[in-house]
């Protein structure tokens, strides 16, 4: 496990994408990134982003906002909803937590609008709190690792690749790039259509890549296969010898 956490770590820390919120490490603004960044991609957030924060730059400034500026700051992002709770969620940082957001995991979904990835992406980019942030990403990824084909929107699964996830982390020293890393490369090479296997840093510990080797690598002939198309645009390959 540890060759596999220090081979995407090494990969993240050469090809990540220079995001100010998290290079920053500033859990109000992880926050605030995280909750934008839900429904809509994180190159059309930035300017809305980088707004928010010149405008708003810390909870108590949230807190004490009118609903107007506030709504006006988050027209074009749409889900309004999001926009309230994290109203309510600074209304609560102040009157209990002194204007700070929380450190642990547990404590944050506590708050508004703050769900498990959330608060596990603040607890540990921010604090360095050794939790998982599974978002769809980090499923997509360890679905594909472990060569997961069943619906990932099912309770059941989405326990199994968290229990994964949660068993893969390393020392608090090293949780903030190794969820960072996941996150990243669910979004720049295990996308969910074509994904970029051939330059991903991790391929050589995924299931679903080792059976696709496999299949190219058998003389013409020689398998029968039945080949199943998983939902996330990769082909699960059974092999009947």
């Amino acid at each position: 496990m540890k060759e596999f956490q220090k081979d995407l770590i090494d990969w993240y820390i050469k090809n990540h994408r220079p995001l100010e919120f998290r290079l920053k490490k500033d859990p109000y603004e992880i926050w605030i990134s995280e909750i934008m960044a839900q429904q809509t991609r994180i190159e059309a957030m930035l300017p809305y982003f980088k707004r928010w924060i010149q405008m708003l730059p810390d909870i108590e400034s949230v807190a004490k906002c009118d609903d107007e500026k506030l709504n006006k700051l988050w027209q074009g992002l749409g889900y309004y909803s999001r926009c309230k709770n994290i109203k309510k969620c600074a209304i609560e940082c102040v009157e209990k937590h002194n204007g700070k957001l929380p450190f642990t995991k547990e404590e944050l979904l506590k708050l508004p609008g703050i769900g498990p990835y959330t608060a596990g992406a603040i607890a540990s980019i921010a604090y360095g709190q050794r939790v998982s942030a599974v978002d769809g990403n980090v499923i997509r990824v360890f679905s594909r690792l472990y060569d997961i084909c069943e619906d990932v929107t099912k309770t059941s699964v989405k326990k199994q690749i968290e229990m994964l996830v949660d068993e893969s982390l390393p020392s608090k020293e090293e949780i903030s790039y190794y969820n960072q890393a996941l996150m990243e490369l669910g979004a720049l090479i295990c996308i969910p259509k074509s994904p970029r296997c051939d330059i991903c840093p991790i391929k050589k510990y995924c299931e679903a890549q080792i059976l696709l080797l496999c299949l190219t690598s058998q003389r013409k002939g020689h398998v029968k296969s039945s080949i199943n198309i998983c939902m996330f645009g990769y082909i699960k390959i059974r092999f009947m010898l």
